[in-house]
């Protein structure tokens, strides 16, 4: 039997109050409709402000506007990004938490992709996250984000942990009936 497209999406809809998760697909779709917002009016800011500036001055400006900035993002890319992996290698190596150092790097990563990324309001946000200064007040701002977000669902009792494999379940992966082994901390000669 042949379903339409709104059949089908009451379908997904039933089945996700079925499971629990009806404010699920809400949530997604608000998001996929904000992204899509986001995207065409930056979109549009974007190139009218590149069309603005070549009026004003010469298109020569707004092609230097476009291409200097992502070959400096692009070499950034490199530089800043091998910096940050040695930062959270050294982090590891030493035994302490590479969260700061992770975020570093993608703040970076981030900052040259918005430079790559034609547009005079990407290249500007690109050049001030790499700033150190303003860089570790966007890296506060995104800890302090999903330190709420982790507190919300565990308050609600709706956090659920993944292994790499990508199948949900307990924690460390004991929910698909692995084989739990108990150890002891044994310690070292000379400790």
């Amino acid at each position: 039997m042949l379903r339409g497209a709104g059949e089908k999406n009451s379908g997904r809809i039933e089945a996700a109050a079925r499971t629990g998760r009806a404010g699920t697909y809400g949530r997604h779709m608000k998001t996929i409709g904000k992204i899509f917002l986001l995207f065409t009016v930056v979109t549009t800011v974007e190139l009218f402000l590149l069309l603005e500036l070549a009026r004003y001055t010469s298109w020569w400006v707004s092609v230097a506007t476009i291409v200097v900035p992502g070959i400096v993002g692009a070499w950034l890319l490199k530089r800043e990004g091998a910096k940050a992996l040695r930062a959270v290698t050294e982090a590891v190596s030493l035994q302490r938490e590479p969260a700061e150092a992770i975020l570093d790097g993608l703040l970076v990563l981030v900052a040259s992709v918005l430079l790559i990324t034609p547009g005079v309001l990407s290249d500007l946000t690109g050049l001030a996250l790499l700033v150190p200064a303003i860089r570790a007040i966007a890296r506060d701002l995104i800890r302090r984000r999903v330190r709420l977000m982790i507190d919300s669902r565990l308050s609600q009792g709706s956090f659920h942990v993944s292994t790499f494999n990508g199948f949900g379940g307990a924690p460390f992966g004991g929910g698909h009936g692995g084989e739990v082994i108990d150890a002891e901390d044994i310690p070292k000669p000379g400790r």
